[in-house]
């Protein structure tokens, strides 16, 4: 018979399982559960788990004449008064991927 679990009673499987100190696999024998179906509730919570934040992020102007970008993560972008929006667009986005990958652990 095929058991039914809610999203909660998954949850405290899986906080069972990190305070058990077994491998997944001795976790899953243990309780009669399939292995492969408690992977793919490991890997579902850890979609809902990973949450994009956005910091707010200031543009200084300089002397007048150029635009500076702090990142929370101490990067700065320098950049000329007259540089063109795209190429900024395209900084900025190139940043935020870089630290979104290093925050994940996915570079």
């Amino acid at each position: 018979m095929k058991i039914r679990r809610t999203k909660e009673e998954w949850q405290q499987l899986i906080e069972e399982w990190k305070q058990s100190g077994s491998t997944q696999g001795e976790f899953c024998k243990e309780r009669i559960i399939p292995l492969a179906t408690f992977r793919c509730k490991l890997h579902q919570q850890k979609q809902e788990n990973q949450e994009t934040t956005f910091e707010e992020i200031k543009a200084i102007p300089i002397f007048q004449e150029n635009i500076i970008v702090k990142f929370p993560q101490g990067i700065q972008l320098y950049f000329k008064s007259n540089c063109n929006f795209h190429t900024i667009q395209s900084m900025l986005k190139a940043c935020y991927e870089v630290l979104c990958c290093a925050s994940t652990g996915k570079l």
